[in-house]
């Protein structure tokens, strides 16, 4: 699923190399996540609660919400919000 909004198919193409691209090497220098055995993915929203909300409902239409940790990152911390048992300690990357 591809959501565009204000860009052309060629724009999410680019946006997709340089994710690609800087991924690669930021994982080749140990600044990256890759191999960590998690997928992460960041947002920038307007309202992270609903928006929280609208991703679990999504996830869950599609089958994809097993194993799902969505979180908040404040200043200096992340906020848990599913699943809402969640025990650990949110990071984006476990050695």
């Amino acid at each position: 699923m591809s959501l565009m909004v204000g860009g052309t198919p060629a724009d999410l193409d680019k946006r997709h190399e340089n994710e690609g691209t800087l991924n690669e090497c930021l994982g080749w220098t140990g600044n990256g996540d890759i191999g960590s055995g998690t997928i992460n993915v960041c947002l920038l929203v307007v309202n992270p609660y609903l928006a929280a909300r609208t991703i679990v409902e999504e996830l869950r239409r599609t089958n994809l919400i097993e194993g799902a940790v969505i979180a908040i990152e404040h200043e200096s911390s992340f906020e848990v919000l599913y699943p809402t048992d969640y025990q650990k300690e949110f990071a984006y990357w476990y050695e």
